[in-house]
């Protein structure tokens, strides 16, 4: 028995050795490029992404990486959803632990929003400080991993058809008819799944496809309001300026062509973005 211990002492002595003696930084980041269903990233300590890989940067519809740098959630998700994953890097960061396979929607490439099971864990620096997370997102689902649980699937087509119907009015009665469970069950699983209220879910898609449609086309103000069900002028602006803390033409104006100014940070004061 005390020669197997000795032996397996000597071993992790020597792993440890073999460990230590490696090139830093030459191995993990490479080898997450060769996996096209996961997601990894480094963030610092304000959310800013300072890493991702190709697979997280095809999600976000840029083809250069590069350009995701220096933009946090808000920049390239739906602001309902960002503002989960920065709650949950919030509290990892204030009390230093892991999130560990945490089941979640994460938007795709296409448009639509897909089931991810997603790990964070604490960034140190040389001094143990917490100075940012890490995190790996694997697509739920696909032939070589467990499929989603079936209120994953209705989840996923509700949130779908919420996206496709953003131009019409969208009751919380008919999606819960057609998703054939009852309003209380509908805001449950919501609640479970997103932190929210089916009616705030819906508003906040509204208005997160205005914040796309503000950055990325050249429509007037107006024509977006329209594009999302608000045929009022007024009302839409009233509306967007309750969540998003600025007006649309303010906000078009610090958020251009879906390029992040991080010089304009400050002109927020601390609101929540897009």
């Amino acid at each position: 028995m005390e020669r197997k211990q000795k032996q397996m002492r000597e071993l992790v002595s020597e792993t440890k050795s073999f460990l230590a003696s490696l090139k830093k930084g030459q191995v993990a980041f490479e080898l997450f490029e060769y996996l096209p269903d996961v997601f990894f990233w480094l963030k610092n300590k304000q959310g800013y992404f300072q890493y991702v890989n190709e697979a997280l940067s095809r999600s976000a519809l840029f083809s250069d990486k590069d350009n995701v740098l220096a933009m946090t959630d808000h920049d390239i998700h739906p602001v309902e959803l960002a503002s989960i994953f920065r709650s949950d890097d919030l509290n990892i960061i204030n009390t230093g632990e892991r999130l560990e396979m945490k089941t979640e929607l994460v938007p795709n490439e296409t448009g639509g929003v897909e089931w991810r099971e997603t790990s964070k864990i604490p960034l140190y620096d040389n001094n143990d400080d917490i100075v940012g997370t890490a995190g790996i997102s694997r697509r739920m689902g696909i032939t070589e991993g467990r499929p989603g649980p079936s209120q994953h699937r209705v989840m996923n087509a509700i949130i779908g058809a919420i996206y496709k119907c953003v131009d019409q009015e969208i009751k919380v009665t008919e999606l819960a008819e057609a998703a054939n469970v009852s309003v209380s069950t509908l805001e449950r699983i919501f609640k479970q799944n997103m932190g929210t209220t089916p009616k705030k879910f819906v508003l906040q898609a509204k208005l997160s496809t205005a914040c796309e449609r503000l950055i990325r086309t050249k429509k007037s103000v107006s024509e977006i309001g329209d594009s999302i069900g608000y045929h009022d002028h007024a009302n839409f602006t009233r509306a967007f300026r309750k969540l998003m803390g600025v007006n649309p033409t303010r906000y078009r104006e610090l958020y251009k062509h879906s390029t992040f100014k991080r010089q304009k940070l400050s002109d927020f004061n601390g609101i929540t973005d897009c």
